[in-house]
């Protein structure tokens, strides 16, 4: 599945900061529990991202229910004090409509 294709199936992203690299792959894991159908990138790809930006991971899912899914379970299991959300978006980026 090519990147863009994948934006306009997951437009709901929300961007998560931690600098808890346990965190961070409960982070992804309950990603992937909240939307069960998002592809899940691979764990040396995606912890090389995110140290690059700067330990932020921008979570994507296919509706706001499944990415509300997700914030509401972070916030029930992990401490508040570990990580924070610091962006949501409702729109498919527009580096993906102008290819």
């Amino acid at each position: 599945m090519s990147h863009t294709y994948h934006q306009f199936l997951f437009p709901y992203s929300v961007t998560c900061h931690t600098n808890d690299l346990a965190v961070f792959h409960c982070l992804r894991a309950l990603g992937h529990y909240a939307d069960p159908g998002a592809p899940v990138p691979d764990p040396e790809h995606r912890e090389h991202q995110w140290r690059n930006a700067g330990n932020k991971l921008t979570l994507c899912f296919s509706s706001p229910a499944y990415r509300n899914k997700f914030k509401d379970n972070a916030r029930r299991i992990l401490p508040q004090t570990l990580w924070s959300v610091v962006r949501e978006s409702d729109e498919v980026p527009e580096s993906a409509l102008n290819r």
